[in-house]
């Protein structure tokens, strides 16, 4: 469902829809509703992070807070490192109007949930043969092919420069312990370079906190930056 995805958010960014984005409470969760923020951002697109209370809400996206992201002007709603076994409340979504688009990497437990698109390597009828990604991972690769609809339809304005987001991909493939093979390992190298040139706000300001004061390795990533985030 890759295409569907990526058309259905360059359809969001070319009308200038809000767009909410359901993430998780985890680095990748994090990592991946920044990253898609980030890119919308680029266009001007208004959107809206939601992270669900990990104590009163749990994992994963719930009628109630999906109903609410609607009622305050949503009209995609994309979810990432979450989704993919949440049809209840992606139905829920649907009935009150708004489409909704699943970015994730978890397994797959029973059916898929009637979304515009579900983009998981890991469902039974992939091929990509990409399960080891993060969501981070998956949320990179949609943007890649969201960025290439675009450049064919807004002319106007160029998507900014995807290899600048790989930092927080970076940050995300290793928190999230994926094995760092294949696409993997090219994420984190570049991401490092990314990382260590300092272009994120958020993440150089981590990077103080944690008196890192050496360029970016995969250790301060796993164990001084991404403890940080997950306390959030």
């Amino acid at each position: 469902d890759m295409d569907k995805a990526a058309s259905r958010i360059a359809e969001a960014i070319i009308a200038k829809e809000k767009v909410a984005i359901f993430g998780d409470y985890d680095v990748d969760g994090a990592a991946s509703s920044a990253l898609l923020k980030r890119f919308l951002a680029h266009f001007s697109v208004p959107s809206e992070i939601y992270i669900p209370d990990r104590i009163f809400e749990g994992y994963g996206p719930n009628p109630e807070a999906m109903r609410d992201l609607i009622s305050r002007g949503a009209k995609l709603i994309v979810t990432v490192d979450c989704g993919t076994n949440s049809a209840t409340s992606i139905d829920a979504a649907k009935q009150a109007g708004a489409d909704v688009v699943v970015l994730d990497h978890h397994q797959v437990g029973g059916p898929l949930p009637v979304a515009n698109a579900v983009v998981n390597p890991n469902r039974e009828d992939d091929l990509s043969g990409q399960g080891h990604l993060c969501a981070a991972g998956v949320v990179f690769l949609c943007l890649v092919q969201t960025a290439k609809i675009l450049r064919s339809r807004l002319s106007e304005a160029a998507p900014p420069d995807l290899l600048s987001l790989l930092d927080l991909v970076a940050l995300a493939t290793v928190c999230d312990v994926v094995p760092l093979t294949g696409v993997n390992r090219a994420f984190v190298v570049k991401g490092l370079q990314v990382a260590r040139q300092q272009r994120s706000e958020g993440l150089a300001a981590l990077s103080r906190v944690s008196r890192i004061g050496e360029p970016i390795s995969t250790f301060h990533l796993a164990y001084l930056i991404g403890p940080r985030i997950n306390a959030g």
